[in-house]
């Protein structure tokens, strides 16, 4: 059984492993091709302007305060932002554009964004790595309930055949010792089953054992019975002549008690061979 469990595991493992790479795989492949739709990307830009705004509405921003939005970067990561006034960029995260980039650069969708000394038009550069990770975590979830459900398949199947035995040795308790535990597999517990057959039969066989032994022993018994019952009917007969001294002469009485010691001594002999 532990080797079975072993086999178990790792194809269960296996399974899991496969599942994981194929779910996580397609999943990103169909997120991908979703996210590259100009209507969800434009929810999605459209969502970090509305944090944004609330942001700067929060902190009493200008456009200057880059330190301020550095930080709202920082919590962000998914996402990086440009805003520009008046065509000019008045901050960048610093890997897309420079100060010399020209507004024609920029891409088209703009969020206007209203800073205290005035708006400023933002551009969103969406990464997604929050969805991508919701995928991740997504496809190892999916992996594990496939390795519990191999798992508890093989438990299972195995606490079925342990109920059945346990329902087969209340049989066996009842007293019905003709009745054959099933084996099943080559694991353990077929072994133990393979064990209480042959405990089955070593019982049945010394029940018949001694079932021979007293039937030979009553009839050994009952010849012995027969065979005493001639000599000590005829020694009681000879007591009771000679009891009632109805000998004719002493001949015939010292017969008699020759005939009597003769006959206890083959009771004597034959009680002897009895025991």
């Amino acid at each position: 059984m532990s080797t079975q469990l072993l086999a178990a595991v790792i194809a269960a493992l296996l399974l899991a492993g496969t599942v994981l790479f194929v779910s996580n795989s397609a999943l990103s492949e169909w997120f991908y091709r979703y996210s590259t739709n100009d209507a969800f990307a434009h929810r999605e830009e459209q969502r970090y302007a509305d944090k944004l705004q609330a942001y700067v509405d929060q902190h009493k921003l200008s456009g200057t305060d880059t330190d301020a939005l550095d930080q709202w970067l920082r919590d962000h990561r998914s996402v990086l932002v440009i805003l520009r006034r008046d065509g000019q960029p008045i901050y960048n995260a610093g890997l897309l554009w420079t100060e010399e980039a020209s507004a024609d650069d920029a891409p088209v969708a703009q969020y206007e964004v209203q800073f205290a000394d005035g708006p400023a038009q933002a551009t969103f550069l969406c990464f997604f790595e929050n969805y991508y990770f919701a995928i991740t975590i997504l496809s190892l979830l999916l992996s594990f309930v496939v390795f519990v459900a191999v798992l508890l398949t093989l438990i299972r199947k195995k606490t079925r055949y342990i109920t059945r035995m346990r329902d087969e040795l209340r049989i066996l308790e009842g007293g019905d010792l003709e009745y054959t535990v099933a084996v099943r597999g080559e694991d353990e517990l077929a072994d133990l089953a393979r064990g209480i057959n042959d405990m089955r039969q070593a019982v049945i066989s010394r029940q018949q054992d001694e079932q021979e032994a007293r039937e030979a022993n009553h009839a050994l018994v009952t010849a012995m019975s027969h065979d005493l019952r001639t000599p000590l009917t005829a020694l009681i007969g000879y007591l009771d002549i000679m009891t009632m001294q109805k000998c004719k002469n002493e001949e015939e009485h010292a017969r008699f008690l020759a005939l009597s010691r003769s006959k206890a001594q083959q009771i004597k002999e034959m009680s002897d061979r009895l025991f």
